[in-house]
Formats: C-alpha cells, sequence, structure tokens
C-alpha cells in the first residue's frame, strides 16, 4: 500500500484542475499529489508534490485536510490518499512535465465526467468543503466502483 496526497486548489467559487500525463490516470483531469517520501510528513509531501506539479508555492498552513479515502481494487489495498484543499497560494498553476495546462473550473460543478472513474462518488463533496470521516474507502473492480462510507454535512 501507497501513501498518498492530493491537494486540490480552490477559491470560494474556482477549482484548479489538470490532466495527468503519467501513472494512473492519465488524460484525466486530477488535483495535485502524489506519493509520499521516506522521511517526510504527509504535510511536507502535499506542499512537494504541489510545488512540483504545478510550480506554485503553499504553506503548510494553508491546507485544509478534508479526508482520508482508501482504494482496493481486486480485494488489495492500492492507496491510503490524504485529502488537502488549498485555499491560497503564490503563482499561477502551470503545465510541468507530470501535469497538462491547468483549466479553472466551476468549484461547485466539477468536470468529473473527466475525471477518474468513481471521483464523481466523492470530488463535489471535498470541493463544497466537506469532510468525509476516515473509514471511507473505493473499491473498484473491472465492473463498478463504489464509495462505502458515509458523507456528512458540512462540519
Amino acid at each position: 500500500m501507497r501513501i498518498v496526497t492530493v491537494t486540490f486548489l480552490v477559491t470560494p467559487h474556482w477549482v484548479w484542475l489538470a490532466p495527468k500525463k503519467r501513472k494512473i490516470g492519465i488524460g484525466k483531469l486530477n488535483g495535485y499529489g502524489g506519493k509520499v517520501e521516506m522521511g517526510e510528513t504527509i504535510i511536507q509531501s502535499a506542499v512537494r508534490e504541489t510545488r512540483k506539479e504545478s510550480c506554485i508555492n503553499l504553506s503548510p498552513g494553508d491546507l485544509r485536510e478534508i479526508t482520508v479515502l482508501d482504494f482496493f481494487t481486486a480485494g488489495m489495498h492500492q492507496y491510503q490518499c490524504y485529502i488537502f484543499l488549498a485555499t491560497r497560494w503564490y503563482g499561477t498553476p502551470q503545465e510541468t512535465e507530470e501535469m497538462g495546462k491547468p483549466e479553472r473550473f466551476p468549484r461547485d460543478n466539477p468536470p468529473v465526467h473527466r475525471m477518474m472513474l468513481g471521483d464523481d462518488l466523492w470530488v463535489p463533496e471535498v470541493l463544497k468543503g466537506r469532510i468525509i470521516p476516515h473509514g471511507g474507502y473505493i473499491r473498484r473492480n473491472l465492473e463498478m466502483t463504489e464509495f462505502v462510507g458515509s458523507i456528512p454535512s458540512a462540519i
């Protein structure tokens, strides 16, 4: 199992997303993130990965942890993913080696049809700032993707 992060850059009305150029989800829109490296904290990883994938700078205090989701494929625990919102950063998101040209989308209507399978089950709630308690997980196989867990009202 890998521990990873995803950070969504948001303003009150917009979210920045970019198409992935590598690994899982090539061509699909996503936030910024990646694998937590040995010796770094999850927050340090989120800051580093966001900078590497978008060319923006943010501080650890600019991140708000929304949830931790566990992803399973064919019964195997693939990822434990820490999801963050960043509401303040420095610079403008740019295309990088790992992510394509960033686009701004309405925060209340993200283009989930252009995102990875199953993102429609949780991304809209996360972008609303709703906390999803750890314990929810995504189960994927060739036939279906399902969110197992509950999504509470905004906290």
